[in-house]
């Protein structure tokens, strides 16, 4: 088994076995130490020990919030006034969440982000919640909604659109997901002079998706993960083609750099919510992206006619438990794995619908 990372131009090689590819979706053995390889599983789904926490940001008090606290560390006169995109970049979540309080973010207190690995970040009770309780809002004015890219960029979004259409019109479901990406990395362009920089800064550099997966990474999966991850770097490829022709006003140096363009889709594949009332459209809500899948979750998101986010329990929350969110069909997680890079413990079915399509 060989899981590449083609922006590394590295491969990680972890031989687990030789065995043929049916009998890869038979041995329980082998998925059960798959699941244990970090770019495909994590182990969430279990209550961590509060002396295993390697770091934790407690909820801010908001009489201490000021909209003239500087959130970046950084020179504005030198070249580093710009996001890092180096894979093992701190992820800055203490001026992330200085940040969204200011901006109108209200957070229990009950709950605060924690990282067992420093790298990935979520929402763990630290008190009993009990269900029906709001435990997190973000206003509509930190809100990206893919309706109001398209309004933003107007006629120059709709010529990169229509070069997109004529690649694939398959791709027209997608045109949220594809402003959403132009809305990031014109927002990543302006560095921290963009109101969103301690959000874009906190965000992850590494991503384990389809899109980040080499020709040899497909042909390790079983056809139907394959197919869907493939599919995702498919549809990568077409917004960058429609976005270099140049209708965007963005900075060549910015559109011709694959690292900072995979990254930009990247944020917008795996953080988006997408609602359907009163138009359909994409967001993503800073903060309220910080909460992780499970397949029993514990809390959903909810938005109103004004785009603002709400974060209900819907289940009461014991102390030490991870606040967590349904992202997909818990009985079918291929899909998952091919958007967000995981399979996670608590899932019932590896790989389920793969062997259809073996013939």
């Amino acid at each position: 088994f060989c899981f590449c990372r083609d922006d590394r131009r590295q491969c990680f090689q972890i031989v687990l076995t030789i065995m043929k590819p049916s009998k890869i979706l038979q041995s329980t053995a082998l998925i059960a130490a798959i699941c244990k390889i970090k770019a495909f599983a994590t182990n969430i789904g279990s209550t961590p020990s509060p002396d295993s926490w390697k770091t934790r940001v407690p909820p801010l008090d908001v009489s201490y919030a000021s909209t003239e606290r500087s959130y970046y560390g950084i020179d504005a006169n030198t070249d580093e006034n710009k996001i890092s995109l180096e894979e093992w970049t701190d992820r800055d979540m203490y001026n992330f969440q200085e940040w969204a309080i200011d901006y109108g973010v209200q957070q229990m207190s009950e709950m605060e982000l924690y990282t067992y690995d420093g790298s990935d970040w979520q929402f763990i009770s630290n008190s009993y919640i009990p269900a029906n309780n709001c435990v997190l809002f973000v206003p509509s004015n930190l809100v990206f909604g893919s309706i109001k890219v398209s309004n933003e960029f107007g006629d120059d979004l709709k010529m990169a659109e229509d070069e997109l259409l004529l690649l694939d019109q398959g791709t027209a479901k997608r045109l949220p997901l594809f402003r959403l990406m132009i809305k990031i990395l014109a927002e990543y362009e302006k560095g921290e002079s963009s109101q969103w920089f301690p959000w874009l800064n906190s965000l992850p550099r590494i991503f384990y998706n389809g899109v980040s997966m080499t020709d040899a990474c497909f042909e390790c999966l079983p056809p139907y993960a394959a197919l869907l991850s493939m599919n995702e770097r498919n549809t990568y490829s077409r917004f960058v083609n429609a976005i270099r022709k140049g209708f965007v006003p963005l900075k060549p140096e910015t559109i011709n750099d694959d690292r900072v363009v995979k990254w930009a889709y990247n944020v917008a594949l795996t953080r988006f919510h997408e609602v359907w009332e009163p138009r359909r459209q994409k967001l993503i809500a800073p903060m309220a992206d910080m909460f992780n899948h499970s397949s029993e979750p514990n809390v959903e998101i909810t938005v109103d006619k004004q785009v603002n986010f709400r974060v209900n329990t819907i289940a009461d929350v014991p102390p030490g438990t991870p606040l967590t969110i349904s992202l997909g069909d818990p009985t079918n997680p291929t899909p998952l794995f091919a958007q967000y890079g995981f399979l996670y413990n608590d899932c019932k079915t590896i790989f389920c619908k793969a062997i259809h399509l073996e013939e």
